[in-house]
């Protein structure tokens, strides 16, 4: 088509046939295409609802449950979607909307297929604040760089304060849950945890499938009585990724 550049209509291409494979509620579904109009479109579903960036801005920081709530239902299709050889490779909170039945995840026009969890493509991509060091430096993409991604959005719903956390074995996360999340933010990627065992270490509640649990109304923070810096559990695991 004419104005259409090789390199755009080959990321068209992908993105349709990428968006063909998935099948997954928190994924926004494909509607229709024409890639031989001028200029080619791809129409995805429609969902009503801020995205968590707009979402943060309107109501402030999560609370604590509420962000293991929707870090866990997240990670849940993300381990679906990787399961399929997908990368995202742009999980930031503006990609990813609040729909009536919880988060969706959007846009897979920078997705790349085919990948396993130490290999992908040499191309910078993704938002600079959410990308993993790899991306940054230019080097392998791979499913890995989703899970940093998506650490990353798990500690701006906090304000940008996982180092702060009153920590106590509580329904609110457990020190495995918290050691997990810091582990997907250390700079090697073979060292990360994979999506699909996020997934065991945050299994999806009948409640965190629900808007509700997820809503804008924040939730006050339990103070805990015993207190463990994260800054001390990183020190113990050997964490190398900067938090904030």
């Amino acid at each position: 088509p004419g104005g259409t550049s090789d390199s755009n209509m080959e990321r068209f291409e992908r993105e349709l046939r990428i968006l063909q494979k998935i099948d997954n509620r928190r994924i926004a579904r494909l509607v229709a295409a024409k890639l031989d109009a001028d200029p080619p479109w791809i129409a995805s579903e429609f969902i009503d609802g801020p995205n968590l960036r707009e979402a943060f801005n309107e109501r402030g920081q999560f609370g604590i449950r509420e962000a293991v709530q929707f870090f866990s239902v997240v990670v849940k299709a993300l381990s679906e979607i990787h399961a399929e050889g997908i990368a995202h490779r742009d999980i930031t909170p503006n990609n990813i909307l609040l729909g009536e039945f919880g988060p969706v995840i959007i846009d897979f026009g920078s997705a790349k297929e085919n990948l396993s969890s130490d290999a992908g493509s040499i191309l910078s991509v993704g938002t600079p604040e959410f990308s993993a060091p790899e991306v940054l430096k230019g080097e392998k993409v791979g499913l890995s760089s989703d899970v940093f991604s998506l650490a990353k959005v798990f500690n701006f719903l906090l304000g940008s304060k996982m180092e702060t956390i009153d920590f106590e074995q509580s329904r609110d996360i457990s020190r495995t849950q918290l050691v997990t999340i810091l582990k997907c933010l250390l700079e090697n990627p073979e060292q990360r945890p994979t999506s699909a065992e996020l997934a065991i270490v945050f299994p999806v509640s009948d409640i965190g499938e629900n808007l509700t649990s997820l809503g804008y109304k924040p939730v006050e923070i339990k103070k805990l009585p015993r207190r463990i810096s994260v800054g001390a559990l990183v020190a113990a695991i050997g964490l190398t990724a900067a938090i904030v």
